[in-house]
């Protein structure tokens, strides 16, 4: 009766399905961090009934934040665990289309070690695997599209093509380096279907175009286009021109690697190549170089390096190891002992490092946190039981979590002050972007001026008080102490409130 009702490849997918529901449950209602919260911001922005853009200066995806928008309206205006709840639903989706990708391609046995390895390792906390910022949102789509992608080379049928292509564009439209992807399966597509090259090309073109034109549409009707190109080329230039504000891609490096080796990733990179297998000799492999070497390009066009950033290579990655360590444990000599070695220390490994950290905080305990967002999960509540939700408040500093979880709006659009600061790094560069810079900060100033807000939280240090930081811009500091009076300190934030 079971046998009938669940096919074999289908028991598989669902076991590993709820192993990454295991792994990532546990976050739901930990600390927000920042990413989250500016997102969920801009979603709840959505939800007061402005366009995205229209409030808050951001460059991700439109869809990103109508997508959060609606998880905020089932979930609860506040509610960080609705973000992170269709966050998971997301990665279960992509989870489900890796595994009937992969099984496509090699075979249930490959696919299921391939599946294996991406939700393991793609859920860890030292990969930041809780973390769910604009990556967590355009992989799954970028999966999805992936695999239509392959279908329609195989099989070549329109709505295929068609589907890879308003999957890939809803990517490019949550996360802007996802244009990378969309150009390595059009690539594929032009060079490798099976049949139909220029009519899969031109329909998975066709789709992508489809997908856009609601939301060019969204912004060309009120005649507000000059903010998708304020958000999508001013400040994507301006963090790409940046790259140098964590020390340029080769500082970036070590700490990269440390995370890697951290959870034993590195030693399953050796799987690849024992034995090795040309990747140019099969169509499938082909196909995930070219995800992979995609990925690579996404990383780089960030203008910053972080951790979190390397999700994007999780896929095409554990696709490759995947089918070459199926290959090896199924062999019968020496490569089989050393790769089951490599297989037992990166799980002990990984489990050793995440496992404990992940109990403590799936109980509540979060102390393993970055105490900065801690500290922000306290003045926010602060904020909600001392203010009434007309008030307003603004941060000088990038704890942009504190507007979403105190349910409190900005008078300044710009709330981005990463943004300001890359906008200085440029112009110090030699970058043509004194009028904007000093457009940022003026916008900054009249705003509080025009809109003083409640309650000002800062990192950054008011000359006279004593309190140590990163400064405040002269008229931004000088209007504060003129205005506004210490409260409270709470870790590195310092909280002051309008004087009466």
């Amino acid at each position: 009766m079971l046998r009938k009702a669940y096919s074999y490849p289908s028991v598989v997918l669902l076991a590993t399905l709820i192993g990454v529901l295991l792994l990532r449950i546990g976050h739901l209602w930990a600390p927000t961090f920042r990413d989250e919260g500016i997102f969920a911001y801009v979603g709840q922005e959505v939800l007061r009934g402005y366009l995205p853009f229209e409030t808050v200066f951001e460059n991700k995806g439109v869809f990103l934040f109508y997508q959060l928008a609606g998880a905020l309206s089932l979930f609860g205006f506040g509610s960080v665990a609705g973000v992170r709840f269709l966050g998971i639903l997301w990665v279960l989706v992509a989870t489900s289309c890796f595994f009937y990708t992969l099984k496509a391609q090699y075979g249930l046995r490959k696919a299921t070690w391939g599946t294996a390895l991406l939700s393991f390792h793609w859920s860890l906390n030292g990969l930041q695997g809780n973390y769910y910022g604009s990556e967590m949102f355009s992989i799954p789509l970028i999966m999805v599209g992936l695999y239509f992608g392959w279908c329609a080379s195989r099989e070549s049928k329109w709505w295929q093509a068609v589907a890879a292509g308003v999957f890939l564009s809803l990517a490019v439209w949550t996360r802007l380096t996802s244009a990378t992807f969309v150009l390595s399966l059009g690539v594929f597509l032009v060079l490798f279907s099976r049949q139909g090259k220029i009519q899969n090309t031109l329909l998975y073109c066709l789709g992508g175009i489809a997908a856009s034109l609601p939301f060019l549409a969204l912004y060309a009707i009120p005649g507000k286009l000059s903010l998708l190109h304020e958000a999508y080329f001013l400040f994507s230039g301006i963090q790409a021109s940046a790259t140098s504000i964590h020390g340029g891609i080769w500082n970036q490096l070590g700490p990269l690697f440390r995370v890697l080796a951290e959870n034993a990733l590195i030693l399953l990179i050796g799987v690849v190549v024992v034995p090795f297998t040309p990747w140019w000799k099969e169509r499938a492999d082909i196909y995930w170089f070219l995800h992979l070497v995609a990925a690579i390009f996404a990383f780089s066009l960030t203008g910053h390096y972080l951790v979190k950033q390397m999700q994007q290579f999780y896929p095409p990655l554990c696709a490759l190891l995947g089918v070459r360590l199926a290959t090896t444990l199924g062999s019968s000599d020496w490569k089989k002992s050393v790769a089951a070695l490599l297989l037992i220390v990166s799980i002990g490994s990984s489990l050793w490092r995440n496992v404990p950290p992940y109990y403590r905080i799936s109980k509540g305990d979060f102390s393993q946190c970055d105490p900065m967002l801690v500290a922000s999960e306290k003045v926010s509540a602060w904020i909600r039981e001392n203010t009434t939700p007309e008030d307003e408040v603004y941060n000088w500093g990038v704890e942009w979590e504190l507007y979403f979880r105190s349910e409190r709006r900005s008078p300044v659009r710009q709330i981005n002050t990463l943004a300001i600061v890359l906008t200085a790094i440029a112009f110090h560069q030699g970058f043509p972007v004194e009028k904007e810079l000093a457009a940022f900060q003026d916008e900054v100033y009249s705003s509080l001026k025009s809109r003083p807000p409640r309650i000002i939280i800062t990192t950054a240090s008011i000359a006279p008080s004593g309190i140590e930081g990163y400064d405040l811009p002269p008229m931004v500091a000088q209007f504060v102490m003129d205005h506004y009076d210490f409260k409270f300190k709470e870790y590195e934030l310092w909280v002051f409130e309008r004087k009466p």
